[in-house]
């Protein structure tokens, strides 16, 4: 693993991570050990992984995830969604989420 960074020249330290990989209409994330910058968050993978992460995305879009674990539900949130006066002030305490407002968490 390298000690610099290539882009900042920042410290490499190895740490657990999570990669988000897409195939096709597929999502997957994946846990692995990567190098990560410390000044400017870079993640850097060995050869073997990266070609772990080509496999998977390979898979993901032939939808061949029969051996994957599901964990939930993808969605896509439309342009726009959350713009408007009455998001942007909050919402109720009988509202999904906690009971907490915008204004509440800051």
């Amino acid at each position: 693993m390298l000690d610099k960074c290539p882009r900042c020249g920042g410290e490499v330290v190895e740490k657990s991570t999570e990669k988000l990989l897409r195939g096709g209409a597929n999502t997957a994330l994946v846990s692995v050990v990567a190098g990560i910058c410390l000044r400017c968050g870079e993640q850097m993978y060995p050869l073997d992984i990266a070609l772990r992460f080509d496999y998977i995305r390979e898979k993901l879009a032939r939808q061949d995830v029969g051996d994957f674990q599901p964990i939930g539900r993808f969605f896509r949130v439309a342009d726009g969604y959350g713009e408007s006066e009455a998001l942007l002030k909050g919402f109720d305490s009988t509202s999904a989420g906690g009971g907490h407002s915008a204004a509440e968490s800051r």
